[in-house]
């Protein structure tokens, strides 16, 4: 990214489709790719940026059965969160 970011382009990153070894290696790392100039989106963003129209899009039908699988995957991490907190930074 930051080479990237030194040969002239814009630079992002998906920060729900990158990990660290614990809590704060990840938002570590994330600070510093916002500090050096990326932008930050989620995997959801990237996704649909990407298909710009949805009515000529070819791969519009796939990124629908991609979202009805992703969706309900991700609800399950969030309850499963919400009843048992992460705690710390532990590995």
């Amino acid at each position: 990214m930051l080479h990237a970011q030194r040969d002239g382009y814009e630079t992002y990153f998906v920060s729900d489709a990158v990990g660290g070894s614990t809590v704060m290696a990840h938002d570590m790392a994330i600070q510093r790719m916002i500090q050096a100039g990326s932008q930050p989106l989620t995997v959801n963003a990237m996704l649909t940026e990407w298909l710009r129209d949805w009515g000529t899009t070819p791969y519009s039908k796939e990124f629908m059965a991609h979202m009805q699988w992703y969706g309900p995957e991700i609800e399950k991490v969030r309850t499963r969160l919400r009843a048992k907190p992460f705690q710390g930074d532990a590995v």
